[in-house]
């Protein structure tokens, strides 16, 4: 092609011409599939900064698109504080490094200030020398799917609880033959000179155990964390021997083992006396005829595991408790399975099958390790190894000394309680103490003796009640009549079951059931100083 030049120059055009039809239609696509889906497709300028965002974005999360883009600051400020590091972070090491993109769950913040859940994938485009020019993503939104998460976790935790329903009736059955026996023989008189005051600590160490184990049903529904705390092994082991011994028969020998020097642990104390029973019940089935169970502890320091064996512990120094017997072994089949939950070698109604799971859940939390040496006929030794604990476990002052502390100062209390028999129980604990109690069974009768004008220190009511109102409600009109007044509440639920998001309210304190007087009497002197 030739041209006419200014000054009558000629010149030469070199023309190139391109199909972008296939561009156009790519575009095209990428468009309607961006309005095709509810989620957020973004397309990110690396250069400017700028974002196109998808109308996903208002759709799902209520924000305005922006003529021109919405800048990396509209981003980075709706990242929930928490999280805001931690992403910007993983993007700058993505586009500063050679990643081909990201994948990354964070908290986004709706235009009506919620935060929900969600999931981010990118894809980074580069020039040929590696710049970054663009980078294409999605954004979903993940409340509905970590809903439906929680609600199958939940149904998991009570399909297990009924799955253990049978195993926990075994061991109540266990804890009530310890109760009733002690409780009919000193009805009966036929107590020996000096046995009271032992029968009497049975019973107690046998409901404690009872209350526990509820409790840690509760937790186990709720997922609740453990409460490690520094802890003297041998003193747990020694102080749960009547129990033990009664959970065995007759014809198993109980021996202990216990190292003088064994280091202390930071353990959650219930749920290791749970694990220790539960090992202690396993052996004894283990032994239809008889034989011996032995309980050990020793101090070990392990050397560093082997490169190909992944599964040994860390190299340190740990505490050793093993529970072993002479009984009648497992093969290697149940051995490689012994842990798996709700496996059981039982008949139906004879365990649940989480004992084993249940203990090893406990030390894997605890950032222990279990051992097993078992054959056929030749009995099992199960070795549970806890991280050894600097420090010195605090001792425990004597409950009966605790007990026996008389109040400050006499205090007015009106108990608030609908079960007859437990109310006339507390009464009893609450004058027991040296105070003066007003007893009542409902919290229409509470109200109706505050509003004679008597005058009380606490009110102490029950969580669950019949009639309409219940502990709570009674708690807050309480606190809008008589402003200053404290509630103690207590109840057989756990705290979050029947706390609003496990939240007390000013002025509000909680007790769980089943307490002991000690337990009453420590919470009335932190309360009101009586």
């Amino acid at each position: 092609m030739r041209l006419l030049m200014p000054e009558g120059q000629h010149g030469r055009l070199l023309v190139t011409e391109l199909d972008v039809t296939e561009q156009r239609r790519a575009v095209e696509r990428f468009r309607i599939v961006a309005q095709a889906t509810s989620d957020v497709i973004f397309e990110r300028d690396y250069a400017t900064g700028l974002t196109w965002v998808s109308e996903g974005l208002t759709s799902q999360f209520g924000h305005p698109g922006m003529a021109g883009g919405h800048p990396r600051s509209f981003w980075a400020d709706n990242i929930h504080p928490d999280d805001r590091d931690a992403v910007l972070g993983l993007i700058d090491a993505a586009t500063d490094g050679d990643a081909e993109g990201w994948n990354t769950e964070y908290r986004f913040c709706r235009a009506d200030g919620q935060y929900v859940p969600v999931s981010e994938r990118a894809v980074i485009r580069r020039d040929a020398d590696g710049t970054v020019r663009t980078i294409i993503g999605s954004m979903v939104d993940l409340s509905r799917q970590k809903a439906l998460e929680e609600q199958l976790r939940q149904s998991q935790r009570l399909d297990a609880i009924g799955q253990l329903t049978g195993g926990v009736a075994y061991d109540f059955n266990n804890l009530l033959m310890v109760i009733l026996g002690n409780a009919d023989l000193l009805l009966d008189g036929m107590v020996p000179d000096g046995a009271a005051r032992s029968m009497v600590d049975n019973i107690l160490r046998a409901s404690e155990k009872a209350a526990e184990l509820t409790s840690r049903l509760l937790a186990f529904a709720r997922k609740q964390p453990l409460s490690p705390k520094l802890t003297d092994l041998n003193g747990l082991v020694v102080e749960m021997q009547p129990l033990l011994s009664r959970a065995l028969t007759a014809e198993i020998a109980l021996e202990l083992d216990l190292s003088p020097e064994a280091w202390p642990v930071q353990i959650d104390a219930p749920m290791f006396e749970n694990a220790l029973l539960n090992l202690c019940v396993n052996s004894r089935d283990a032994m239809p005829q008889g034989g011996r169970l032995r309980i050990a502890t020793r101090n070990v320091t392990l050397p560093d595991p082997a490169p190909d064996d992944p599964a040994q512990p860390k190299s340190g120094p740990y505490l050793c408790i093993t529970v072993s017997d002479t009984g009648e072994g497992m093969d290697e089949l149940t051995r490689s399975r012994m842990f798996e939950p709700f496996f059981t070698t039982k008949p139906v109604g004879k365990g649940s099958g989480l004992g084993l799971s249940m203990v090893y859940g406990f030390v894997r939390q605890s950032q222990g390790h279990v051992q097993v040496d078992t054959a056929p006929a030749g009995g099992t030794a199960i070795s549970i190894l806890l991280p050894r604990a600097e420090g010195a476990p605090t001792a425990t002052a004597d409950e009966s000394e605790t007990d026996a502390r008389l109040p400050e100062r006499s205090a007015r209390i009106l108990l608030v309680e609908d079960d007859t028999l437990v109310r006339v129980h507390v009464r009893n604990l609450m004058m027991g103490l040296g105070h003066r109690v007003t007893d009542v069974p409902g919290p229409q009768e509470a109200l109706a003796v505050l509003a004679t004008g008597s005058r009380f220190d606490i009110v102490v009511s029950d969580v669950v009640m019949p009639g309409g109102m219940n502990g709570r409600q009674l708690a807050a009109r309480i606190a809008q009549l008589y402003p200053g007044l404290p509630v103690l509440l207590t109840s057989g639920h756990s705290r979050d079951a029947v706390l609003r998001d496990g939240v007390l309210e000013p002025g509000i304190a909680f007790l769980q059931k089943p307490y002991r007087r000690r337990e009453l009497a420590d919470r009335f002197r932190d309360l009101i100083g009586a």
